[in-house]
């Protein structure tokens, strides 16, 4: 299930503020001093502190910077909030150039930028798992880039917690469930679906990586969904027997994420893409809430109306 991240200071100084992005302290003060785009509270002693919109639009403007774009037009950009004209060929070499050099601060405003300006569902299609197909191949070659892909999860991972807010999952009704089978370790396309459907107001849960078939029974039992998506990247994580148990209790479960196409025999369809699996999850949201709206009709009473 999704956690609220640890809380934090609701207002950080220049010294912390340059650790986060990974600039010097004197950028900060040229950024605010030519630009505009800086710390919105200063103290009796002139001494910046920043809030965490500051902070989200000093990330997006380093993000902006890495793409290329002059500064003063970056920090208009970030302060005006609007979206970035960068294509997708740009945001991949930035992304990965990022990635290759380990590079958390780099890529923290590259991610904030292509998830305010593509969404959930773009930024992966055409930006993230581009750059992960990448690596994989070039470790295919015999490249050493576990390091590179690890450092791009975990930054795109933190990425959507700023983007998605927080919500009180107990107060949501009939939400879609999302979760990895019990071994799969490969969480970010199903906590990138969850950012998606979130965009467009669907109600959605995120359970994580490596969900234990206990835990999902028990969040059906609470929720219940009117779908469950269960995500396997290969086919030693597609866990068939929670498929099966998940059935049998009469739930809707959407088998998932490649891995499900060889260990699933027969017509059973699959979602295999990220694009079926958000088709799937969209649509069974879609019909809950068509049958929700849906008039009930008044019986008829058995007895005759006598006047």
């Amino acid at each position: 299930m999704a956690v609220p991240p640890a809380r934090t200071p609701a207002r950080w100084n220049s010294a912390q503020v340059a650790e986060i992005l990974g600039v010097p302290q004197v950028t900060l003060r040229t950024w605010d001093n030519r630009y505009g785009i800086g710390a919105s509270h200063r103290d009796s002693g002139d001494r910046r502190w920043y809030s965490a919109a500051d902070l989200d639009r000093l990330r997006r403007m380093r993000g902006l910077l890495a793409q290329g774009y002059p500064a003063r037009t970056a920090a208009s950009t970030a302060l005006a909030g609007t979206a970035a004209d960068v294509p997708p060929h740009a945001r991949i070499a930035s992304i990965g150039s990022a990635a290759g050099r380990l590079s958390s601060g780099a890529l923290a405003g590259l991610l904030d930028d292509a998830l305010a300006t593509l969404g959930a569902a773009r930024t992966w299609g055409s930006v993230i798992a581009p750059v992960l197909r990448d690596l994989g191949d070039r470790w295919n070659d015999g490249e050493d880039c576990m390091a590179a892909e690890w450092t791009l999860s975990a930054a795109a991972s933190a990425a959507l917690d700023r983007h998605v807010p927080v919500v009180d999952e107990a107060s949501l009704a009939e939400p879609v469930v999302l979760a990895c089978s019990p071994g799969e370790r490969h969480e970010l396309p199903v906590k990138m679906l969850y950012a998606a459907l979130r965009e467009t107001g669907a109600p959605a849960v995120y359970l994580g990586g490596m969900v234990p078939g206990q835990v999902v029974s028990e969040v059906v039992r609470r929720f219940r969904p009117p779908l469950v998506l269960l995500w396997s990247m290969t086919s030693s994580t597609a866990d068939l027997p929670l498929l099966r148990e998940l059935r049998g209790a009469g739930i809707g479960v959407c088998p998932a994420g490649p891995g499900w196409v060889p260990a699933v025999n027969g017509p059973e369809p699959v979602a295999e893409t990220f694009d079926d699996a958000l088709r799937v999850a969209s649509g069974a949201r879609a019909r809950a809430r068509a049958v929700a709206q849906r008039p009930r009709r008044r019986r008829s009473s058995p007895v005759p109306n006598r006047r």
